[in-house]
């Protein structure tokens, strides 16, 4: 009976360092992909295009914390076909502080007309602001890599 205990004890250790790792690793490539469509988006074509609504939307959370998000919706034409999207930048809603966000809800004010950089091949994948910000990218990839070693870490010294 006591063996049995100590499996299911180690069953669900493996499980939670498995999804603590597993959790890191998804960070981490999402924090990747954003990267690389950031940087090669400095190399993208632009079209014009306008904008249809900029704003903060904030939400409670728990204990008391507002959360912030940026909420951007423009509209652009390539080619003769018409595209929706709402992407200011590149891993721009991952860890943003909320003066960033009001700077570039500030930026694209509802009706002005703008420049809208395409991905060459996909136009639909587009944003207003090429590149990524910095900080967003060293942040995410430094709490992902944390997550993904914490759990593989985890994982290891329970096989002793």
């Amino acid at each position: 009976m006591a063996r049995s205990r100590s499996i299911g004890a180690l069953l669900v250790m493996v499980l939670f360092f498995g999804a603590v790792a597993g959790f890191g690793g998804v960070m981490v490539f999402i924090i990747a992909e954003g990267a690389y469509y950031g940087f090669d988006s400095r190399s993208w074509p632009a079209t014009e295009g306008i904008i249809d609504e900029s704003r903060i939307m904030t939400q409670e959370g728990e204990n008391d914390k507002k959360k912030h998000h940026l909420v951007i919706h423009y509209r652009y034409r390539v080619d003769g076909t018409s595209y929706r999207n709402d992407k200011a930048q590149f891993l721009d809603n991952v860890f943003y502080p909320r003066t960033s966000k009001q700077e570039v809800a500030a930026k694209f004010k509802p009706g002005q007309k703008v420049r809208v950089y395409h991905h060459p091949s996909n136009p639909r994948v587009a944003v207003l602001m090429p590149g990524f910000p910095i900080i967003t990218f060293i942040g995410g990839l430094l709490v992902g890599m944390l997550f993904l070693g914490i759990g593989v870490l985890g994982l290891l010294l329970l096989r002793k």
